[in-house]
């Protein structure tokens, strides 16, 4: 009996520890719905988690809003860095591109990168879990994010869609990535290619219904390398956008205190890469991957020798020819380059200097305007910019701008200066009088003259003779170059005016040009 008793209170104590943990499962899956990126840093940062501003680089500019648009996944996501070595053998001599003591070749570098991916994402591969997870790779991140991709195909579709992921100038591009141009040489050299132990495939699996972007700038030879190698501006101009864009989309941060390429900024980047904003940088291969580029502001090549130039003192000389040159030669260096096509199939170079079948009208109307431009640029390099003009607009009583009338001579009786008066009024009711080319004695004795006349012909002339009195009183101790006289009482003023039968100084209106305040 002791023994029925004991196990009917097992029973009761474990169907209650079961429903216990399965609240608590449901509490901690709620707790746990957010957002993590797992972040593989690019050739020369092999872990990303002691690099301050490189994570957060990488979410604020190309996963935030992007790809991550829920704002409660996307508000505090957990940013996770994938070590691994992140070097390239025999390229040792190239600052920071192989860990102190230590320089992996290719193979070997993706191959550790692709275990500790996988092993890192592998919690949130569980049908149990409810994370979102966003895999971003960088250069040589991109390939092992390539390599890991492939190795995903065979996961279930609740898992797979809620992985994405996001690559930066990555390596593995189908269609302008630099191994994928250099693919033929596997028929030359074998795969891997010798001593260097360097394998060009795979190139970013486009089929897996795991969606991915692919972001790159223009001309950066790492994503998008030209196509037509035969071209020597294009190539020119390859070079010289690896040293000055390729290394910096995620700078500045603790390790590299430059900006971004081409000058841009978050607040300036962030539109271009809204497909929405410019639906021009943004393709779809035919699984729907898509592939972001962002437009150059310069031409790579130029903008290395403006660098050069200024490091050896002469950037004020050569600046002008760089400009005339800019234009043409950047229609020159696209010649290099065809995005026509599906993204996400992979093509190698050609050895044609440039597409033979193509609008070759388009062409020549491009390098004509782009001469112009030139040739513009170049001369604003010797035209003084306009300096900002003195105070246009004096402080007045009433409410615009003020303008005054060139001088004009007049006879006036026995004055020869002139007197131009014109009465405005202002939002307030204040009339203002302007006289100009007027010595203050000479408005005094015509003023005084025409108030002496005014009183001894007019009803209620006293009045009339104060306010007059009162403008003389102004003028005479007015000492700005154009005086100005304000007249409260506009009623007075009128009065004065139609009161008057003789006038000592007679103005003739039509030879006089005044402005009045607005």
């Amino acid at each position: 009996m002791r023994n029925q008793a004991r196990a009917l209170v097992l029973v009761v104590l474990s169907l209650v520890t079961a429903v216990v943990l399965g609240i608590a499962s449901v509490f901690v899956s709620a707790l746990a719905l957010g957002a993590t990126a797992l972040i593989v840093p690019g050739t020369g940062t092999p872990d990303s988690d002691v690099v301050a501003g490189y994570r957060e680089n990488a979410w604020n500019r190309y996963i935030d809003g992007i790809v991550c648009t829920d704002p409660g996944e996307c508000a505090d996501p957990d940013l996770v860095g994938i070590p691994y070595p992140a070097s390239f053998w025999p390229l040792s001599f190239l600052p920071g591109w192989c860990v102190p003591g230590r320089c992996e070749k290719w193979d070997v570098s993706v191959g550790e990168g692709t275990e500790n991916l996988l092993a890192a994402l592998s919690p949130f591969l569980a049908a149990e879990s409810a994370e979102e997870v966003f895999v971003f790779g960088y250069s040589q991140g991109g390939a092992v994010v390539a390599n890991a991709l492939t190795q995903l195909t065979d996961l279930s579709e609740d898992v797979k869609s809620r992985l994405n992921v996001v690559t930066i100038g990555g390596i593995e591009n189908p269609d302008g990535g630099m191994w994928q141009r250099l693919a033929w040489l596997r028929y030359l050299l074998g795969e891997p290619v010798p001593i260097l132990d360097l394998s060009f495939d795979p190139a970013m699996p486009t089929d897996t219904g795991i969606p991915t972007t692919t972001i790159g700038f223009e001309y950066d030879p790492v994503v998008y390398a030209p196509l037509y190698w035969g071209n020597p501006f294009a190539i020119v101009n390859m070079i010289a956008a690896f040293d000055t864009v390729h290394g910096y989309y995620l700078a500045p941060n603790q390790n590299n205190d430059n900006p971004m390429p081409y000058g841009y900024t978050d607040a300036t980047l962030a539109p271009q890469l809204d497909c929405g904003l410019s639906p021009a940088n943004c393709r779809t291969d035919s699984f729907g991957n898509s592939y972001i580029m962002i437009p150059a502001t310069s031409l790579p090549l130029t903008d290395l020798v403006r660098s050069l130039a200024d490091s050896l003192g002469i950037g004020w000389l050569a600046e002008p020819f760089i400009d005339l040159a800019e234009p043409v030669l950047r229609e020159f260096v696209d010649l290099g380059f065809d995005w026509s096509g599906d993204p996400g199939i992979s093509r190698a170079l050609s050895i044609l200097p440039f597409k033979i079948f193509q609008n070759w009208l388009k062409v020549g109307v491009d390098l004509a305007v782009a001469a112009v431009k030139g040739v513009e640029a170049f001369i604003k390099n010797f035209i003084p910019e306009e300096t900002a003009s003195l105070d246009r607009s004096r402080p007045a009583e009433s409410a615009g701008e003020e303008t005054t009338a060139p001088e004009t001579d007049v006879e006036a009786g026995d004055t020869a200066a002139a007197v131009a008066t014109d009465d405005t009024t202002d939002g307030e009711g204040t009339a203002t009088v302007e006289e100009d080319g007027v010595a203050p004695e000479d408005v005094a004795g015509d003023e005084e003259q025409a108030v002496a006349e005014d009183v001894s012909g007019a009803d209620g002339a006293e009045d009339a003779t104060e306010e007059a009195t009162d403008v003389v009183t102004e003028e005479t101790t007015d000492v700005v170059t154009e005086d100005e006289v304000t007249v409260d009482d506009e009623d007075a003023d009128s009065e004065t005016t139609d009161d008057t039968d003789t006038g000592a100084a007679e103005v003739d209106d039509t030879s006089v040009d005044t402005a009045a305040a607005a």
